[in-house]
């Protein structure tokens, strides 16, 4: 609870039953956030660190390989009457994967192992 206000507390609230309904990417899975709201400053920053340090990694490999990772539940779409560009939901989330608990295809945002290929890429 360090340092947040009630509503924010209640955006990041992730009560057991979660556990095994939302996806590994979901943001309440976060372990610096579960960290800074349990007051433990030092652990969350190394968990930030490190998260970072993972996505710049991952983020390194994808350069070398020459591909652009592709949202999977979202794409780019331009907006006829204002010109602007948005992210549109795509499906799947909630039709097939959420409801099959099928997480097969999502990456793994929070875990401390790489991918033999990506750790080259560790910093």
């Amino acid at each position: 609870m360090y340092g947040l206000s009630h509503f924010h507390l209640q955006l990041n609230y992730f009560p057991k039953r979660l556990e095994n309904v939302i996806a590994p990417t979901d943001t309440r899975r976060r372990p610096d956030q579960r960290a800074l709201e349990n007051g433990d400053m030092t652990l969350a920053a190394e968990e930030k660190n490190r998260l970072e340090n993972r996505q710049r990694a991952f983020r390194k490999y994808h350069a070398s390989k020459e591909v652009e990772p592709e949202p999977r539940y979202f794409e780019k779409w331009d907006n006829p009457s204002d010109k602007q560009m948005y992210w549109r939901y795509k499906g799947n989330y909630w039709e097939d994967d959420r409801k099959n608990k099928d997480w097969s295809k999502s990456y793994d945002l929070y875990s401390h192992e790489f991918p033999e290929e990506v750790k080259p890429f560790i910093i």
